[in-house]
């Protein structure tokens, strides 16, 4: 039997040592982001055992219930997946991640399942699933997420609580009558609703025309529209019945709480239906 000299076998071993650098190369993915200002962080992904861990300045934090489908996408040759978000979404200052679970429509609906930073445990918790990609309304905090199905979207809009957890307070959906140059129409779904605030000041049209009138903390109100000005502000088109008279009028959305619709965040079954 032949045996290799030493440069050979040196030359093997670096063949070798290459191969194996590749092949972690190729199953593993870093990312770094802010966790919060001044403050740096990793995301390490190893798709062959789908895990992920983000790394601090003093600690390591598994992802915990990842999506099965995460690794096929980042593996997926074909395209090129965002698999992560980074953003604040209950507006605390660090960083939540948002992790690509599926797609649907043709790419046009991706889902994610998101993880919320707890400071004080230093660990990320799951608090959505299979949910559409999130819009961040910073103004508002306020958070949207919105799906199109043939002639359709489905909205769902979200507040976050006191502990800094998301609830859903509105869903419905935007269609069109006939086709999409008409004009389109819209249905929500919401449960009690009232002033949050000493007064909110009727008004004619959203951020302007404000007029004299007013309802007070407590009163309920029911919702007719929801729209955002060119400031980004939120307004709402309440019924609103008083003693004598019934009013339709615009308020700011920041004045009114609204009722948890439920406790379901997670919506993989539910949108799947919606798509078919």
């Amino acid at each position: 039997m032949k045996s290799y000299g030493g440069r050979q076998m040196k030359y093997v071993m670096i063949v070798l040592g290459f191969m194996v650098a590749f092949h972690t190369q190729s199953m593993a993915i870093e990312y770094t982001f802010s966790l919060q200002k001044g403050v740096q962080a990793k995301v390490l992904a190893n798709w062959d055992k789908n895990i992920l861990e983000i790394q601090t300045k003093s600690k390591h934090i598994r992802l915990e219930k990842l999506p099965e489908s995460l690794a096929t996408f980042a593996k997926d040759t074909q395209r090129e997946w965002k698999l992560f978000t980074f953003e604040d979404i209950n507006f605390d200052g660090y960083t939540d991640i948002g992790v690509m679970a599926g797609y649907g429509y043709g790419g046009v609906n991706i889902y994610r399942d998101y993880y919320m930073y707890l400071p004080k445990k230093e660990r990320y918790e799951k608090v959505f699933s299979y949910v559409e990609e999130l819009i961040v309304h910073h103004k508002e905090k306020l958070l949207e997420s919105r799906m199109k199905s043939g002639m359709e979207f489905f909205f769902e809009y979200y507040r976050i609580d006191k502990e800094g957890k998301p609830y859903r307070i509105i869903k419905g959906n935007s269609f069109w009558l006939e086709d999409e140059e008409s004009e389109m129409q819209n249905k929500y779904e919401t449960k009690a609703i009232h002033v949050a605030t000493d007064r909110s000041y009727f008004y004619n049209d959203m951020g302007i025309h404000k007029t004299k009138l007013y309802i007070v903390k407590g009163d309920s109100v029911t919702m007719q529209a929801l729209e955002a000005d060119e400031k980004g502000v939120y307004w709402v088109y309440v019924v609103y019945e008083g003693k004598d008279k019934i009013f339709r009028k615009w308020v700011k959305m920041s004045d009114l709480a609204f009722t948890e619709l439920d406790a379901n965040i997670d919506n993989e079954e539910e949108y799947k239906e919606e798509e078919k």
